[in-house]
């Protein structure tokens, strides 16, 4: 009964770790072309809309497989062939994905950069005209 036990959980934290490879994956499928975007200074605002869309499900995934992890962990003394060979796929997933983020943060704070000075001379010559606009 024990052991089906620990075949039950197994099979859940594969299953759970497996959905949030699939998710990462499909978060990195959804910022390379971002990127490239990005690159050539179109928007990425329909983009940024799915990829919130899948953080929300990635967080909601990590509380899952936090909750199955700990049950693991106590259940057993070293995790499967398969569980670690998930866990490697995702971090080396993850670990490329922080550069694919920090590229898109550098260009979002460069394009904020260039703003800045635009919206303080609008705001500036929109002063000026009230300021020397005839009063009625």
């Amino acid at each position: 009964m024990e052991n089906e036990a620990q075949t039950q959980l197994e099979s859940q934290v594969v299953d759970c770790f497996q959905l949030m490879l699939s998710k990462y994956q499909q978060l990195s499928e959804l910022i390379d072309p971002m990127v490239v975007k990005q690159d050539q200074g179109q928007s990425i605002h329909l983009e940024m809309d799915a990829l919130q869309s899948l953080r929300d499900e990635l967080a909601l995934l990590h509380q899952r497989a936090a909750i199955l992890q700990k049950e693991y962990k106590a259940s057993r003394e070293h995790s499967s062939s398969t569980v670690n060979q998930l866990t490697d796929q995702t971090t080396r997933l993850i670990k490329s994905l922080v550069g694919k983020v920090n590229t898109l943060e550098q260009y979002a704070k460069e394009s904020h950069r260039r703003l800045i000075p635009a919206i303080d001379e609008n705001v500036r010559i929109l002063q000026m005209k009230q300021a020397y606009r005839p009063s009625n």
